[in-house]
């Protein structure tokens, strides 16, 4: 049965071919982003193994979940780069790209005569996006990543924790997920500078690089504050009241960056004297007594259930929040409204909901298309039609392994 999506529009990247030869997160984040905005991806896959999130889990049917998260709107075509004529198959795609995103370690698709300067020769328009742990130059460029070293060595973990805790990592993969991003980010940019020139670009995105991009303002503070930035655990450092309270029954975040919501949390407490207090008139105040502050707003809100509490700060223009858990989020009547909860099918059949794409659109919508392929679906799209493979020489590369 086909994957193929009703309904939803053709994007606005419509008509942009990507090549994808990226494995894991970051790569395939990307991918996905640009998959989500209209673009055709072919996504090159090991043979009999596939991409290594194939395996990981959680697994239903043998089928990974985490694959599909990341892999909706793609086709799927097995190929074997490591071998001379899977490196010969590929160029003949790269001729008929539009981009083409990878995240091999530095140097390795030079080694195999996929390069940019190589790939450029033959398609001068050619976005090519290379995604690696510390890019493609400096003295660490060789080193090998992973998000959690990313969020380790990029910074991010030493702003996250408590201070009397171990640095933590965030609970997504953010580091991984900001070099996605940021990728697809440069891709769209690199595709609109070469409708004026006519020609690509090489893209080098690192991890490293997209971790320290979202510090904040952590690095102006480590050079104007006498102490460096640390852990807070979920507090801030230049806004107060701004983190997490106890309720009755649960959790919720409130944030008061500005003085009139200040002055509106003390009317909802019914404390209008804790506005003028010496301790915290100020924000700057308020940072500077962060305990005392914490003391007091957690005595008041933990004498109400989160729902209650909320609905109060909500009432009175406080920006509130519950603490929700994903499962919460299932039935979440919010997201649903706003299309980002997408039943879709994980390769094997069962029924699932997806993240749907958070960039709307009045015209030429993202969504998603295409279910997340199983391993090599695509393969008659690409080896027969695209690449013009014979049957017999379809069978014969199989049989080396590079199909």
């Amino acid at each position: 049965m086909s994957t193929e999506k009703q309904g939803v529009g053709s994007g606005p990247l419509e008509g942009v071919l990507v090549l994808d030869l990226s494995r894991a997160l970051a790569g395939p984040y990307c991918t996905m982003v640009l998959g989500d905005l209209g673009a055709t991806v072919l996504k090159a896959e090991v043979p009999g193994r596939g991409d290594d999130s194939r395996g990981y889990l959680p697994l239903e049917d043998g089928q990974s979940g985490y694959f599909a998260t990341f892999n909706r709107n793609k086709r799927s075509f097995t190929l074997n780069l490591r071998a001379p004529e899977g490196q010969d198959l590929c160029r003949r795609l790269a001729r008929r790209a539009d981009v083409l995103v990878e995240n091999f370690s530095p140097g390795t698709m030079e080694g195999w005569g996929l390069g940019h300067e190589a790939l450029r020769e033959e398609n001068p328009r050619l976005v090519y996006c290379s995604i690696s742990g510390f890019g493609q130059t400096g003295p660490e460029s060789s080193k090998l990543a992973f998000d959690i070293t990313a969020q380790a060595r990029g910074g991010l973990m030493g702003l996250t924790g408590f201070p009397d805790a171990p640095p933590t990592r965030v609970g997504s993969s953010l580091g991984d997920i900001a070099t996605g991003m940021f990728a697809a980010n440069a891709v769209c940019a690199a595709l609109y500078r070469r409708s004026v020139t006519g020609r690509g670009d090489r893209l080098d995105l690192a991890m490293v690089d997209s971790v320290f991009a979202i510090l904040e303002n952590a690095l102006v503070r480590a050079q104007l504050e006498p102490l460096p930035p640390g852990r807070m655990g979920s507090a801030h450092a230049s806004a107060a009241p701004y983190d997490v309270y106890p309720t009755a029954d649960g959790w919720l975040v409130l944030g008061c960056a500005t003085r009139p919501t200040w002055e509106r949390l003390c009317a909802v407490m019914e404390r209008p004297d804790l506005a003028d207090h010496p301790l915290f008139a100020t924000n700057e105040a308020r940072i500077a007594h962060l305990v005392e502050l914490t003391e007091t707003l957690s005595a008041w809100t933990r004498t109400l259930p989160t729902d209650e509490a909320v609905a109060l700060l909500e009432a009175s223009q406080v920006p509130a929040a519950p603490v929700r858990g994903v499962t919460e989020l299932l039935g979440d009547k919010q997201l649903a409204a706003r299309d980002m909860l997408v039943p879709s099918s994980l390769p094997g059949g069962r029924e699932v909901l997806l993240p749907g794409c958070p960039m709307h659109f009045a015209e030429n919508p993202s969504g998603i298309r295409l279910a997340p392929p199983l391993l090599g679906e695509h393969n008659d799209l690409v080896h027969r039609e695209l690449l013009g493979l014979s049957e017999g020489e379809i069978e014969t590369l199989k049989g080396k392994g590079i199909l």
